[in-house]
């Protein structure tokens, strides 16, 4: 298709070195979660995520509107519902069904609560507020509690959509959309990057680190890439390919030692270094993206890396729940022999969950121009996952206490004594 006013019009194409991007952030935070002591950074492979989802939605979303000259909201919700809704379902029953064989039952309903956070896409407040602190440990981490990440997504993919809409319904001309795009991620960022500045506080990290508005520079840096480069052509002059693959070395770098060397609860990654982290993300995409030729592009293209990269939302909703039962003292493993039994189990779990859970439903038929069908779809099955949830996390009753027996003898002609005696007890042979 053509161009008008030097927008493209094109479908968003798929690139497989975004999959390559999504393979090391996948990597990162199971690493991170299986101890691996090279890697106390490896959480931030969250971030990386964060600005991958940014980019590619807000792409889809411009091209759809350069090439329509609207957004379908209801068929993007949908989509978004059958991507990420099917497998999460599945993981919590599961969650739900193991929890009662292996947590005690004083857990239960802490754990139905994460879980009915969890269905509801606000896990990040919940576990805000549970008690304890996610890198300290000072509290039994929930099974649930890398859900956390995918309620800021689903919220940012319920209110993203509306903003983008809005400002591109204020903008008449198709032409300056993209910059007045940038214009706010940058003005968001900015006050996302401040919000976390402000809130810190070493006695409650998990406010600047769960919190949607803390978290969602990573999310408008990504945004702002796909406006930077929208409706830019992927081959141009070599100058700018020599910048962007210098900007992408830089990104590497940046990269490599955020992971070596950061820790959740030290003041500059709230005060900068999670926009850091972002940008050093972004300049990666970028060159990948702008330069599908480039040795970066080629390198995050290679088939084992998007191998992993395309069952990387399994192995992300997978990890956390299989990382906790596959404990040493379950296992009798150490070491890395535990690590390679954690990994290699969640790899198998996740490929079943792509093949067997969310590929058949992103591929079935779906009635168009029927959104109620697949909402009330999405919505009795979430209300399904909810009751099973709640009957699962229900603690058993407590045994009636045994009726009090007393062992004073009853005096002569009278009833015995309804109460046992306060004195000391008596003496008698063998006691």
């Amino acid at each position: 298709m053509g161009s008008r006013e030097g927008v493209t019009t094109q479908p968003y194409a798929y690139r497989p070195a975004l999959d390559g991007v999504r393979a090391f952030a996948v990597l990162a935070v199971l690493a991170f979660h299986g101890g691996v002591g090279f890697l106390p950074g490896g959480f931030l492979g969250v971030d990386a995520f964060f600005v991958l989802s940014g980019f590619l939605i807000t792409s889809l979303l411009l091209a759809e509107s350069a090439r329509s000259g609207r957004i379908d909201l209801p068929a993007f919700w949908g989509r978004r519902a059958r991507r990420l809704l099917p497998a999460l379902l599945v993981m919590l029953v599961a969650v739900a069904a193991v929890s009662r064989v292996l947590v005690p039952p004083s857990e239960w309903p802490g754990l139905r609560a994460d879980a009915l956070a969890a269905v509801a896409y606000v896990a990040n407040w919940r576990m805000m507020d549970r008690g304890g602190d996610y890198f300290a440990a000072t509290a039994p981490p929930s099974p649930l509690q890398h859900t956390w990440s995918l309620g800021i997504e689903e919220q940012f993919y319920l209110l993203w959509p509306l903003v983008l809409l809005a400002v591109l319904a204020l903008v008449r001309r198709p032409a300056a959309r993209p910059r007045a795009v940038l214009g706010l991620c940058v003005a968001g960022g900015v006050a996302s990057a401040l919000a976390a500045a402000m809130l810190y506080d070493p006695r409650h990290v998990d406010r600047d680190y769960y919190g949607t508005d803390t978290r969602a520079v990573a999310l408008l840096i990504g945004c702002g890439l796909a406006a930077l480069l929208a409706g830019r052509p992927a081959e141009g002059d070599a100058q700018r390919h020599r910048l962007l693959g210098g900007l992408a070395l830089a990104g590497v770098v940046l990269t490599a030692a955020l992971w070596a060397t950061a820790g959740g609860g030290t003041m500059w990654l709230y005060r900068g270094g999670l926009t850091v982290a972002a940008l050093a993300t972004a300049a990666v995409i970028a060159h990948a993206v702008a330069s599908p030729r480039s040795p970066t592009a080629r390198f995050l293209s290679l088939a084992p890396l998007v191998a992993v990269g395309r069952i990387s939302y399994g192995l992300y909703l997978w990890h956390w729940p299989l990382f906790q039962w596959l404990s040493g003292s379950r296992t009798g493993l150490t070491g890395t022999a535990l690590l390679a039994t954690r990994f290699a189990v969640t790899v198998v779990v996740a490929v079943a969950s792509y093949l067997l859970v969310e590929m058949p439903i992103r591929k079935a038929r779906w009635p168009r121009g029927r959104p109620l069908v697949a909402t009330g779809a999405a919505a009795s099955a979430a209300a399904v996952t909810a009751a099973v949830v709640v009957l699962a996390t229900v603690p058993p009753a407590a045994p009636a206490p045994a009726p009090a027996i007393s062992l004073a003898r009853a005096p002569a002609g009278g009833p015995g004594p309804t109460t046992p005696p306060t004195s000391a007890p008596i003496e008698r042979p063998g006691r």
